[in-house]
């Protein structure tokens, strides 16, 4: 597995199951088979894909509900 920093890439022996398990809920959230993400570091959504920095994600149609449910409370503040 790959971890993307803002100081660089670092390599680990991880499922990403066992990352997301291990992750603060509140910050991360996986959007697709092959990503999690910082929530913090969204700049955009569109369409299919969050953007961070110069970065495009694609959001998997599996997550992409519970992805714009947690945007959307947050926007409004729950």
């Amino acid at each position: 597995m790959t971890i993307h920093t803002e100081k660089g890439k670092l390599m680990a022996l991880l499922t990403i199951k066992s990352l997301e398990d291990q992750l603060p809920a509140r910050n991360f959230l996986r959007i697709h088979k092959s990503y999690i993400i910082s929530l913090e570091k969204v700049t955009s959504l569109r369409g299919n894909e969050v953007v961070i920095g110069a970065h495009k994600i694609p959001i998997g149609k599996n997550y992409k509900d519970h992805l714009l449910k947690i945007v959307n409370d947050r926007l409004i503040g729950k």
